[in-house]
């Protein structure tokens, strides 16, 4: 949390544009949570001796997600895939994977909610492209995508090509 202050007032009292502050503080607070949401997972995980499987929420990757461990622990689905720890606790937390191939190894399930998951964001990442790109925007880009921008002549081109991308996991549902 200290960190979090800490990042938070470097950004406003900092080097920072004006124009760019909102982006750096949605990523730092993007940041925080996964970073936090990663730690209380650990916590959760050490005090009850294995990886609690229990979701609730309507959110359909979790739920397929679910579906797919069948009261098995994360730990268990690791050893058996090619998924490490991390990304398990990704996809168990709703989140997306830059390599969403993968997911097939998991289930056809899985795969689906993970793509339609992912378009959704891509199709919001689009729409925030269309108005301009910050650093926080090009770093989702890149994390997203696997692509990345060096400068704004860039965007132009990530459009074009996230559009193409999500006509392929549309033909991928």
């Amino acid at each position: 949390m200290s960190s979090l202050d800490y990042t938070l007032d470097d950004i406003w009292w900092g080097d920072s544009n004006i124009e760019d502050i909102t982006g750096l503080v949605s990523k730092a607070l993007s940041d925080f949570s996964a970073a936090y949401s990663q730690w209380t997972q650990e916590v959760v995980d050490i005090n009850s001796g294995g990886v609690r499987m229990d979701i609730h929420s309507d959110d359909l990757l979790k739920a397929e997600f679910k579906n797919y461990c069948n009261g098995r622990t994360l730990e268990e689905v690791a050893q058996n895939t090619s998924f490490n720890m991390n990304e398990l606790r990704t996809l168990k937390s709703g989140g997306i994977l830059a390599d969403g191939e993968r997911t097939k190894e998991l289930s056809e399930e899985v795969f689906k909610a993970h793509n339609s998951k992912r378009l959704k964001a891509v199709e919001t990442l689009c729409n925030e492209l269309r108005t301009g790109l910050n650093p926080a925007e090009a770093t989702r880009v890149n994390a997203l995508l696997n692509k990345s921008i060096t400068d704004n002549d860039d965007v132009d081109n990530v459009v074009a090509y996230m559009d193409s991308f999500r006509k392929q996991l549309n033909l991928g549902e």
